[in-house]
């Protein structure tokens, strides 16, 4: 039988938050700044898909109407 290395499930757990750790300092993080700027390109385009979706269902809506009351 071969012999097979077990790590414990803790030392497993130590290791990966060990690497998580290490990843974090690598991320970029934005400045305040940037963050805002960020934020309001997110709800703009946002607002812009919910009104294309909104027009786009009344206008199927209207035709599927008309179609019906035919």
């Amino acid at each position: 039988m071969a012999d097979v290395k077990t790590d414990s499930k803790g030392s497993r757990l130590a290791r990966f938050l060990a690497g998580v750790k290490g990843e974090m300092k690598k991320v970029a993080w934005p400045s305040r700044k940037q963050l805002v700027a960020y934020t309001g390109v997110v709800i703009v385009a946002v607002a812009i898909v919910a009104v294309f979706l909104w027009v786009f269902d009344a206008a199927l809506t209207e035709i599927l109407r008309i179609l019906i009351h035919r």
